[in-house]
C-alpha cells in the first residue's frame, strides 16, 4: 500500500481519485473475505486444543446451581421444569416433563429428584409420578425410582459462551436454533457472536475508505496527524462495538442492529470523507 505522501503524489500527477481508490477496495475486499472465512471456518477448528486446555487447567469446574425455576422446551411440544440444577453433581430437584400434542397434554412425568447416570448414559428419577393420557383413557404409575432416557443432557445446563470459539458457522447457527427452541435466555449472546462474524469483515472496507480519504488531503502535521486520526477512529469503532454489544446482551436492542450500528455510523463518516476528499 502507498504511504500518505505517495497518495498525494499520485493525485497530483492527475490520476483520478476513484482509479487510485480501486486497488484499495480490491485489497480490503480480499482481506474482508479472508477474515470472514477464517472467523467462521478455520479459527474455530484451530481453537479446539486451546479451548480444551483452558477448560481442563485454567477454568476450574464450579459446583454451582443454575438459575431457579428452569423452564426449557427440549423438543417441539415437550417441556421440562426444574426448581434448580446442580452443575457439579448433575442432580436436579422438583423435576417435571410434559408433552403436548395438538395443544393437549398427553404425557407427564414428575419426580422429587432427577440425576444423571454417567455410566449407563441415562437419567434416574426418584419418587416419580407418571401420567399418560390417550383421549378419554388415562393411566397413572407411581414408584420410587425410574431409569429412563430423556431428550436432553447435563451439558444443556452447563454451557459457556466461550464454547462459541470452537463453533464454525453451521454449528453455531444450529446451536442458536436449538437454544431458541429451548427458550434459553442466553441465546442473545450467541446471536451477537454470529452477527459479529459478518460485521467485522465489512469494517475492513469502511476503515480502508476512511484511511484513504484522510490520507489524500495534505494537512499540517503530516503523517503524524493521519496516523493519530486513524488510531482514534479505530479505537472509536471498537468502543462503539463494545457499547452496543452490551445494549444487545443486557438491553432490548436487537443483536443484528446492535452489531451493525458501528458499521452504519462509520459508513456515514466514510461517505462524508470520500465526498470531500481531493479528486
Amino acid at each position: 500500500m502507498a504511504s500518505d505522501s505517495e497518495i498525494i503524489a499520485i493525485l497530483s500527477s492527475g490520476i483520478s481519485f476513484w482509479r487510485m481508490l480501486f486497488p484499495y477496495f480490491v485489497s480490503a475486499g480480499a482481506l474482508g473475505l479472508l477474515s470472514f472465512f477464517l472467523a467462521n471456518f478455520i479459527t474455530p477448528y484451530t481453537n479446539r486444543s486451546m479451548h480444551t486446555f483452558e477448560n481442563q487447567y485454567i477454568h476450574a469446574p464450579r459446583g454451582e446451581f443454575t438459575d431457579q425455576n428452569l423452564h426449557k422446551q427440549i423438543s417441539p411440544g415437550t417441556f421440562i421444569y426444574m426448581e434448580n440444577f446442580n452443575t457439579h453433581t448433575n442432580v436436579g430437584w422438583k423435576f417435571t416433563l410434559e408433552k403436548f400434542e395438538a395443544k393437549e397434554l398427553v404425557y407427564k412425568l414428575r419426580g422429587d429428584e432427577i440425576s444423571w447416570d454417567s455410566l449407563r448414559l441415562r437419567w434416574q428419577v426418584k419418587n416419580y409420578y407418571l401420567r399418560k393420557i390417550n383421549g378419554m383413557k388415562e393411566s397413572m404409575v407411581k414408584g420410587k425410582k425410574l431409569d429412563t432416557i430423556l431428550p436432553f443432557m447435563p451439558s444443556d445446563f452447563t454451557e459457556n459462551i466461550e464454547d462459541v470459539k470452537v463453533m464454525n458457522y453451521f454449528v453455531l447457527r444450529k446451536h442458536i436454533k436449538d437454544k431458541e427452541l429451548r427458550g434459553d435466555p442466553d441465546v442473545i449472546k450467541y446471536k451477537v457472536k454470529k452477527y459479529e462474524r459478518f460485521a467485522f469483515p465489512f469494517a475492513t472496507l469502511i476503515l480502508t475508505v476512511i484511511g484513504v480519504s484522510v490520507s489524500s488531503r495534505k494537512v499540517r502535521g503530516g503523517i503524524g496527524f493521519h496516523l493519530g486520526l486513524g488510531l482514534a477512529l479505530t479505537f472509536m469503532y471498537i468502543l462503539f462495538m463494545q457499547i452496543f454489544t452490551v445494549f444487545a446482551t443486557f438491553g432490548d436492542l436487537p443483536p443484528l442492529i446492535a452489531v451493525w450500528i458501528p458499521n452504519i455510523i462509520f459508513g456515514v463518516i466514510a461517505t462524508f470523507l470520500i465526498r470531500i476528499a481531493p479528486k
